[in-house]
Parts: structure tokens; C-alpha cells; sequence
């Protein structure tokens, strides 16, 4: 009765644990902390110039957009659209505004309501006027084919009002265009879609990969071991372990990201390696008990010490992105730092209650590793030449760990947002080249120039600066376009038609001209200073639109534009927008990549000098630092560039490689208390851990070989990586730590 209430009651709580995941959303909104100085600027910019988030739609057309039948489904699509509660606001060709001189009055309105009060005469005028304006190439191809529509969409709330507000309105698209044959080409972008997109990609990632590593987990425990009860045991504390780390997730995250997905594969890893190192210690003890009781509790007494060692140092190496810069990585790590100690203690409690009430059961089976005796046999073997050649072996190793560092003097850091994140095959790439093509571009960077004086950039100087600052920004060959104040400045001033230039000349008629265009605001649909300009002139936004960019071009323009603004504007300035933050994230990497790995490394061989001392735990810590500089090192020589995924590589793949290395120190340093021999005591190591150390590897192949399926580039590097390092790692514990136990000690006068 005990073992059904106990059965039933883990059943009962696994599908609690489904509802309760079905209900975390997912987000990749922020990736800086609020009080950021890079994040307050981009705030600033979202509060006072450009509110709300975009979805940016470019419908490829058979015919010119000046097609009447075109025109009239795209009118018709676009009114069906901006009737949506959650959208602020639409801008396209329809929508932009015009400046019209009309029985010797100038009016300002959008093209369309001109078109319908005849102030343009026939399509054809309304065309050549559009040409002629400062949106030709930002909204319509120079071909005429490929119109962009502009959905701007509210972005207040919380993260699951945002969500379904995305969903809803995107949702609402896809099922508008199917009653638009003409408009059934498209492509779409915008940081609204991108946001979306990455949440459903997030999601759709976990949904699959997730099952896919708990089955093939479950499947090769089943081949291991050839008993339904074991791998049942090894099931429950998996699915225990999950409901921990998710319940944890939602209370410091609240939310799942594209970075988090990373956690609950790494939990299954990790509790499936505890299991299996408990039970295989259970198949060597038992024999030398008679009674089950005594040999469970002298299991538990052997495994303990060293599963809490591991679960620790995984700690530490997850857990040292909480001082990244980075919000997702300083999420995952307070996660991280909270989930794995607990799936340590859940593992533990399940697996000695599993063991003590089915103890006879389990006492009188067979352990059948499919892997017992051959390999540990033939490492064993291996011995004698590991011996014979312990100093070619050593220095082999440093050699190639030193071309690996000698690489790594000269790395490539690669922070395109897309390309971190999405294959060059997915549409979100194939769209985004689309608008980069077609239009002026698909990122931004924006300045901001500040003054404390109100009506500051009423000022012909001012003015002027501004005109000159755009200009010189244009000759700049990433940059695409520059916009500010001054072009519907501009538009107005050249329907005045006073003169040949394209500027006011006096600051009494710059005051007139930006009066004039002050009614507009009164309009929101014809308003064309609010994107460039606050209420009271004391601040200015200029726009640089340009091609969405790898980070080393990003940076460089970066620093074209702080060279041109500081001679214009001096301090009173400061850059934002999506490409500083690209350019920031890359900063923002390479710091956490050396941070968190040489905190991890500091900490783990700090404890591990606690336990075993000084001279084992620094070759402990050489051990396992190799397998993570000979990847990094073969990333950069490959000309892979440094990014996100390779950042958690360090960290996490050091956390997770010390584990075995822990175990086989743990054994090396028992049989050392028992005053044995150096040689015996490695041969003992290697005959008792080969087949565990072997299996978790493998476990942690499979749990992260999964990741290689995904559809997000970065988690595809990070699975790929992460099985060289775990299978490097194996042949380290095996050959190389045994090789530099010989070395050093052969070296020292320290017994």
C-alpha cells in the first residue's frame, strides 16, 4: 500500500508539474538591467520619440503600388489592421505625410487624404510627388513593387500582456492577408516580430527537445541497466528535479527566455548522472554486505561527499553568470545557483527512499552494464603505457594548451543579433536581407542631443549643426540614411518655394516653418516632429538607419559617430538604439567570458583544496581546464566567432567536466588515506569509475547532443561544443589525469 500511495503521489506531481510549465511564458525582451545606463538611454528613446514596438511588413507586389486595384486592397488591409485596440499607430505610403501648396494656402495631411480631397488630380501625380519625397526608399521600392506597412503596437504592461498582444495582432495578419490575394508575398521584421518570434522559437525548442532528451536518456539507462525498476527510480528523480527547476525559474525569472532553455536540459543531465553514480556504487557495494539496509546506507556514505562536491562546482560554474552584465545570463545564473543544489538534495531523498522500500528487490538483482568489464579492462591495461610515457603525454598537453591560448590572443567576437540567434536559412534572415535590400535598411542607431534651454533647436546654429552633422554622417559607407528635424523642415521650406535651397536661411524662417509644422502635431496622423524632436525643442533625435550589421562594422560606425558628434555637439549627446545595443552585448560578452570562467575556476579549486589539497586539486584543476581551452582555442583557430553560446561553454562545460575528475579524486584520495601505493590507487580509480565516468558522459552527449537539433543558432554551437568538451573531458580523466598524477608526483618531494 506504502509503494502504491508513494507511486501514485510522484504521478500526481509530475502532471501538476506539466499544467504548471504550460502556464510560464516565455520573453527575450531585456537584455540589459533598467538601471543601465545603455538601457536607460534606449528607454528614453522608446519613452519620448519612438513609443510602442514595430512590425514592419514589405508585401512584394506583381504591379507598381500606384496600381488602383493594388492600392485599394492594400488601403483595405491596412484600415482592417489599424482598427486593432493594440496598435498606436500605421505608417506607409497611404499614411505618410504631405505638404501641399493649394490655392495659395499650404495644408499638411497624408497621402491618401490628399488623394481623396483631389488634391492630387490622378495617381500619376501622387506618384511623382511621392517620388520626389523624403520617403521614397523608406516605404517604397524604387521599383514601385515592394511597399513597406509600419504597425506600431502598444508595448506597456506586463510581459504576458505584451505576448498576447503580439500574438493577437500578428495572429490577426496572417489571417487579413489570406482575404488579400494580392498582398500574399510578403515579408516580415520589426522588433516587435523579432521578440514574438524568438519567444515562439524559445518555445516550440524546449517543447521538442525536452521530451526528445528525457526518451533517449531513458532509453540508454534502459540499456545500461535492463531493469524497468531502476530506470523508473532514475525517471522519478528526473521529473522531480524538473518541477524544482521550473518552480525556481518562474520565482527569480518569472519568465522563460532563449538563454533559460538551457537549465531544465542540464537538470535531467545532471540528476540521470547523481542516479547512475548511486547506483553503480550500490553494484560494488552490495557484495560485501549481507543484510540491504547496511548496504544502502554504506552506499549513501561512499557517494554522498562527492556528489555534493559535483553538484557544487556545476553550481559555481552556472551560478558565475550572475555577475554578467547581461540580464538573461545573470537570470540563468541565480537559477542555476538555486536549482542544482536542490536536484542534488531531490536525488538523493528520492533515490534512498526508492532503495529502501523496494531494498530486497534490488538486493537480490543483477547489475548488467553493458559496458562491465571490457572498459574498464582495457583503461586498466592502458596503464602500463600511460606509465611508460607519462612525461610525453604531460607535455603533449601543454603544448597543445598553449596554441590554444596563443589563439586565443586574437579572438573574433560576433554579436549580429540575428545571426547569434537564427540560420541564414530562416525566413526572419531571408526577410530582414529583403528590407535591407529593398528599403534603407533594417537597423538603427540613434543620437539623442541634449540641451537644458528650452526652444534650443529653434536656433539657425543649432539648425544648421544638425543639417551638417546628418551630412557627414551619410558619407559614412555603412550608413544607408540619416533622418532628423531637418527633413520635414525641408519638405516645408521647398514648398514654399522662396528660393533654390533646401533650408531656411534666417532663424525667423526656420520659427515660421517649424510654427507651421507644429499644427501637425495636433494631428497624430500628418504629426512629423515627434520622431525628431520633444515639445519644448530642449532635445533632438537623429536617426541612422543602416543594414543589419555584425558587430565589428556596428562598433566601427559607432565610433565614427561619436568623433563627428563630439566636434559638433560636444559632451550634450549620447548614442542609443537597437545597434548600440548590439555593440554593447559584445562588451558585455567578453566580460562575462572571462569573468565567470575564472570565477568558477577560482572557487572550484578553492574548494577542492579544502578536500583533497594544494597539489591534487591544482592538477585537478589543469585537468579540466584543458578541455575548455582546447575548445576555445579551436573555436577561434576554426574562425568561429565568440558569442553568446561560446560564453556559456566556458563556464558551464567547466562546471560540468570537474564532476568526474571530482569522482576519481575522491577515490584516489580514499585509497590514498589507506596508505596505498600511488599506482594502486589509480588503478583503483580507473577500475571503479571507468564505466560511471563513461555513462554520464555519454548521459551528457545526449542531453546536450539535442541542442544540435535546434532552430536557434547560438543553442546549436552550444550543443556541438559542449559533446567535444564532455568527450575531451573523458579522455582526460582516463589518460591524462592519471599521466599528470605520475608526472607531479614522480616531481615532488611530497609523498
Amino acid at each position: 500500500m506504502k509503494r502504491f500511495i508513494f507511486i501514485t503521489s510522484i504521478l500526481c506531481l509530475f502532471f501538476l508539474g506539466i499544467l504548471f510549465f504550460s502556464y510560464i511564458p516565455f520573453n527575450n525582451d531585456r537584455w540589459l538591467e533598467a538601471d543601465d545606463p545603455f538601457q536607460t538611454h534606449l528607454d528614453y528613446l522608446d519613452d519620448v520619440f519612438l513609443p510602442g514596438e514595430d512590425i514592419v511588413l514589405a508585401f512584394r507586389l506583381q504591379d507598381s503600388f500606384f496600381n488602383e486595384s493594388i492600392m485599394t486592397q492594400f488601403l483595405t488591409f491596412k484600415e482592417t489592421v489599424n482598427n486593432l485596440d493594440s496598435v498606436l499607430s500605421i505608417m506607409s505610403p497611404l499614411d505618410a505625410t504631405v505638404i501641399l501648396d493649394q490655392d495659395d494656402s499650404l495644408i499638411i495631411e497624408p497621402y491618401h487624404d490628399a488623394l481623396i480631397e483631389g488634391h492630387f488630380s490622378t495617381l500619376t501625380e501622387y506618384q511623382q510627388h511621392f517620388e520626389a519625397s523624403m520617403y521614397h526608399h523608406h516605404l517604397l521600392s524604387s521599383d514601385l513593387k515592394t511597399v513597406a506597412l509600419v504597425i506600431t503596437i502598444d508595448n506597456e504592461g506586463t510581459i504576458l500582456e505584451r505576448n498576447i498582444r503580439r500574438r493577437d495582432v500578428l495572429s490577426f495578419v496572417y489571417n487579413t492577408i489570406e482575404s488579400f490575394p494580392m498582398l500574399s508575398d510578403y515579408a516580415l521584421t520589426g522588433n516587435s516580430y523579432v521578440d514574438y518570434y524568438m519567444n515562439q522559437i524559445t518555445r516550440s525548442d524546449l517543447y521538442l527537445l525536452l521530451p526528445i532528451s528525457i526518451v533517449l536518456v531513458l532509453l540508454f539507462l534502459g540499456l545500461i541497466f535492463r531493469d524497468f525498476l531502476k530506470v523508473m527510480m532514475i525517471a522519478s528523480s528526473v521529473f522531480f528535479s524538473l518541477l524544482i527547476c521550473l518552480g525556481v525559474i518562474y520565482l527569480v525569472n518569472g519568465f522563460l527566455s532563449i538563454v533559460m532553455v538551457v537549465l531544465p536540459l542540464l537538470i535531467v543531465v545532471i540528476a540521470v548522472a547523481d542516479s547512475v553514480h548511486i547506483l553503480t556504487r550500490w553494484a560494488q557495494v552490495k557484495s560485501h554486505h549481507d543484510h540491504a539496509e547496511t548496504a544502502i546506507q554504506s552506499t549513501f556514505g561512499h557517494i554522498w561527499k562527492a556528489c555534493l562536491l559535483t553538484s557544487i562546482t556545476t553550481a559555481i560554474g552556472f551560478g558565475s553568470f550572475y555577475f554578467s552584465d547581461m540580464l538573461p545570463l545573470k537570470r540563468l545564473g541565480l537559477a542555476s545557483f538555486f536549482t542544482i543544489p536542490l536536484t542534488y538534495g531531490v536525488v538523493m531523498g528520492l533515490m534512498y527512499v526508492w532503495m529502501m522500500m523496494f531494498k530486497d528487490r534490488l538486493f537480490s538483482s543483477k547489475f548488467y552494464p553493458s559496458l562491465k568489464p571490457s572498459l574498464p579492462n582495457f583503461v586498466v591495461q592502458k596503464f602500463d603505457f600511460i606509465q611508460r610515457f607519462h612525461k610525453v603525454i604531460v607535455f603533449s598537453l601543454f603544448t597543445l594548451c598553449a596554441f590554444a591560448i596563443f589563439g586565443l590572443q586574437s579572438v573574433n567576437f560576433e554579436t549580429n543579433f540575428l545571426d547569434v540567434f537564427f540560420k541564414k536559412s530562416s525566413k526572419i534572415q531571408q526577410d530582414t536581407r529583403l528590407i535591407d535590400t529593398v528599403f534603407k535598411g533594417s537597423s538603427q542607431l540613434s543620437v539623442i542631443v541634449q540641451s537644458s534651454e528650452p526652444d534650443y533647436f529653434k536656433s539657425i546654429d543649432v539648425f544648421n549643426y544638425v543639417v551638417k552633422f546628418s551630412q557627414k554622417i551619410s558619407e559614412h559607407p555603412y550608413v544607408n540614411s540619416v533622418q532628423s528635424y531637418s527633413d520635414p523642415v525641408s519638405m516645408f521650406h521647398k514648398e514654399l518655394a522662396f528660393d533654390s535651397s533646401l533650408f531656411p536661411l534666417t532663424e525667423d524662417q526656420l520659427n515660421q516653418e517649424l510654427l507651421f509644422l507644429e499644427f501637425s502635431r495636433n494631428d497624430e496622423k500628418s504629426d512629423v516632429l515627434s520622431d525628431y524632436i520633444d515639445f519644448d525643442y530642449s532635445n533632438s533625435h537623429i536617426l541612422i538607419k543602416t543594414d543589419n550589421l555584425s558587430s565589428g562594422y556596428i562598433n566601427e560606425l559607432i565610433q565614427y559617430v561619436h568623433h563627428i558628434a563630439t566636434t559638433f555637439f560636444g559632451a550634450n549627446y549620447f548614442i542609443t538604439g537597437t545597434s548600440q545595443l548590439i555593440d554593447v552585448l559584445g562588451t558585455y560578452v567578453l566580460n562575462t567570458h572571462f569573468v565567470s570562467l575564472f570565477f568558477s575556476m577560482f572557487i572550484i579549486w578553492i574548494i577542492m583544496i579544502y578536500f583533497y589539497g594544494l597539489s591534487l586539486a591544482t592538477i585537478g584543476l589543469f585537468a579540466n581546464a584543458s578541455p575548455i581551452i582546447l575548445i576555445l582555442g579551436l573555436i577561434n583557430w576554426l574562425g568561429i566567432p565568440f558569442d553568446f553560446a561560446t560564453v556559456l561553454i566556458g563556464s558551464i562545460c567547466f562546471g560540468i567536466c570537474v564532476d568526474d575528475t571530482i569522482h576519481f579524486l575522491h577515490v584516489y584520495y580514499t585509497q590514498a588515506e589507506l596508505k596505498k601505493p600511488m599506482e594502486v590507487r589509480i588503478k583503483h580509480a580507473l577500475r571503479n569509475l571507468t564505466n560511471p565516468v563513461t555513462y554520464t558522459t555519454i548521459l551528457l552527449c545526449v542531453g546536450f547532443g539535442v541542442f544540435y537539433l535546434s532552430d536557434i543558432v547560438l543553442l546549436t554551437k552550444f550543443g556541438l561544443f559542449s559533446i567535444l568538451s564532455f568527450c575531451i573531458a573523458l579522455v582526460m580523466d582516463l589518460f591524462f589525469l592519471p599521466a599528470l598524477l605520475i608526472f607531479f608526483k614522480h616531481n615532488s618531494k611530497v609523498s
